[in-house]
């Protein structure tokens, strides 16, 4: 049975306030104050809640690392990571981690008279027919019998036709133990 709306069980601390504050609504000049306002979610939030990392509501979590408040939240938020982090398809045609910046230049093709610093690639696992040659800085590079500069992307896949088409690559029939060697398209 509920109780009736003046019993004392039924007022609100914002009740009582707003009846000792009368006074102050009574003039007409007087601003309204938080009194006579419904309290902001802030205010009504419980000591110990937190804000939603995926909604933005708050919540009280039960773990202190906790930052959403249920697994639907925590899913978004997830995706929302992926999406926002977008990889290029030029990073995946690079030497592998801890090599120099792309923004060293590189050696693209043997410079003439330099056929003899290429050296046949007699690493295990490399397919014959390959030569090696070291750039600039220290780091390997490789060449097909041709004397075509072969570019080795690292990974189990091999690059879709899209990353071929903007990176002018072709595919080559070489490969390594860590992945492929794709070689430069002259358009």
């Amino acid at each position: 049975m509920r109780a009736p709306k003046d019993h004392p069980a039924q007022l609100t601390l914002f009740d009582e306030l707003g009846a000792l504050d009368a006074s102050a609504a009574d003039r007409p000049d007087a601003a309204q104050g938080v009194l006579g306002r419904r309290p902001s979610a802030v205010a009504t939030m419980p000591p110990d809640a937190v804000i939603c990392a995926g909604c933005g509501a708050p919540f009280s979590p039960n773990r202190p690392d906790r930052r959403c408040c249920s697994a639907s939240c925590r899913k978004r938020l997830e995706r929302r990571r992926k999406r926002d982090t977008v990889v290029s398809p030029g990073e995946s045609v690079t030497q592998p981690p801890g090599a120099a910046s792309a923004a060293v230049p590189r050696v693209e093709t043997p410079p003439a008279g330099s056929v003899s610093r290429l050296t046949p690639c007699a690493r295990p696992g490399y397919p014959p027919g390959l030569f090696e040659s070291v750039d600039s800085d220290g780091s390997p590079i490789f060449f097909d019998a041709d004397g075509d500069r072969l570019f080795r992307v690292w990974g189990p896949n091999r690059l879709s036709a899209v990353e071929l088409r903007t990176m002018k690559l072709g595919g080559t029939e070489f490969g390594f133990p860590g992945g492929h060697f794709y070689r430069k398209e002259v358009v």
